[in-house]
């Protein structure tokens, strides 16, 4: 979305790769399609792939989130108009209820009368994914936005269909499963969602606790989690940032520390959660070939 968003005031960078950085122009934090054909990937540091961008001229632009919000407040209110039953679950995505269209027109046609307003409206491109389940959705949006034959939009409900879809997506892809899960999974043979959804529930839930075992149920058709809910608590909120120059006086660090412990206050706040230890940790950075590595934490 960020790269759309920058698009949108820009109309001849369509076509043109284009890439978002981080605060602090640390890292990479968007690519657009283009830009991921030229091997660059979202969480890149900026200093590692800065000569790959200059030279098949990548339009790099400095995070600008007042400029988000907007267009995403926008996106919402589009979706809104068409499905009055929305979730907003990240500044660039929400699940919809399209229960009311049955008998109007088909979740396919739905979805791509989706996609024209939001494009018509905000000028943003987006994918969209209709299933039974919100994990199912996930799945179908995901191959909208990977497979430009599409036309980004996949509305699924065959068994058959979704099978094959699943076996084409990789386990670690499916929502709700991090990174530490899909390690386990894979050391057991489960790499694909087709086989999570064929992993045994009991063996699922004793391992990894009842949100997996509720994942499982999803991909199987099973409607587990409710429009407005997520796939579980956070165990954690981190809110860290890379320094685009290096750090070497105590009041910055001072300064960068006091607002990142602001807006982790912020979120907690926002999700009603509180927390029982608070860490702060800094360390040197990983690509400095020539520095001593430092790292420490309280």
């Amino acid at each position: 979305m960020y790269c759309s968003c920058e698009e949108a005031f820009r109309p001849d960078l369509r076509g043109r790769p284009v890439v978002v950085l981080s605060n602090n122009d640390g890292a990479l934090v968007a690519v657009n399609r283009a830009a991921k054909a030229l091997g660059v990937r979202r969480g890149e540091p900026y200093f590692r792939c800065r000569r790959l961008l200059e030279q098949h001229n990548v339009a790099v632009f400095s995070s600008n989130y007042t400029l988000y919000a907007s267009f995403s407040a926008r996106f919402a209110t589009v979706v809104e108009s068409l499905a009055p039953r929305t979730f907003v679950y990240s500044i660039d995505e929400l699940f919809a209820d399209a229960s009311h269209m049955e008998g109007v027109m088909t979740p396919q046609a739905f979805g791509q009368l989706l996609r024209a307003e939001v494009l018509r409206q905000t000028t943003l491109t987006c994918g969209v994914g209709v299933a039974p389940t919100k994990t199912l959705a996930k799945l179908c949006n995901h191959a909208a936005k990977t497979w430009p034959a599409t036309g980004g939009v996949v509305a699924l409900s065959d068994p058959v269909r979704l099978k094959k879809l699943m076996s084409l997506v990789a386990a670690g892809d499916v929502w709700g499963v991090g990174h530490r899960t899909e390690k386990g999974l894979a050391a057991m043979g489960i790499k694909t969602a087709l086989a999570l959804a064929e992993m045994d529930i009991r063996l699922a839930r004793r391992l990894y606790g009842v949100t997996l075992e509720r994942t499982i149920r999803e991909l199987r058709g099973e409607a587990c989690f409710a429009l407005e809910e997520g796939t579980g608590a956070k165990q954690q909120l981190v809110v860290s940032r890379s320094f685009g120059a290096r750090v070497t006086q105590l009041a910055q660090m001072q300064q960068a520390v006091t607002k990142y412990a602001t807006r982790a206050g912020e979120k907690l706040r926002q999700e009603n959660r509180l927390a029982k230890v608070v860490t702060v940790f800094i360390r040197s950075s990983a690509y400095d070939a020539g520095g001593v590595p430092y790292s420490n934490g309280v």
